[in-house]
């Protein structure tokens, strides 16, 4: 396990990591780590008038919407299911998980504070 100080992580009196330290990273790596795509897949599948569409109804209006072919949304789409941010069964609505409710929030507020 890596030493919580390496990675800038400030432990208090008892020896855990405080919550809004861990927040932070998890924010930061998301700006990071995931792409503009990456986002605007996760906004979309939150937006109130998709949450009875299917993953593929999904791709395929997206991939009008960006002008993207659906292979390369398909991987995408692919690589935030594996991470476990959204979520899919065959023939049900797709939808954001807890972590992917969290990381779009912790990407938005990221960009937010890059404006400003």
């Amino acid at each position: 396990m890596a030493d919580k100080n390496l990675i800038g992580l400030k432990e208090d009196a008892s020896g855990f990591v405080k919550m809004n330290e861990l927040a932070n990273l998890v924010e930061r790596l998301a700006a990071r780590c995931l792409r503009e795509i990456h986002l605007d897949v996760l906004s979309y599948i939150s937006l109130e008038e998709n949450r009875l569409k299917t993953l593929t109804t999904i791709v395929h209006e997206l991939s009008e919407i960006l002008r993207i072919p659906r292979s390369t949304l398909w991987y995408h789409v692919n690589f935030l299911k594996e991470l476990g941010l959204i979520e899919n069964r065959l023939g049900r609505p797709v939808k954001l998980t807890k972590k992917g409710e969290f990381i779009l929030e912790c990407m938005l507020s990221e960009m937010e504070r890059g404006r400003k």
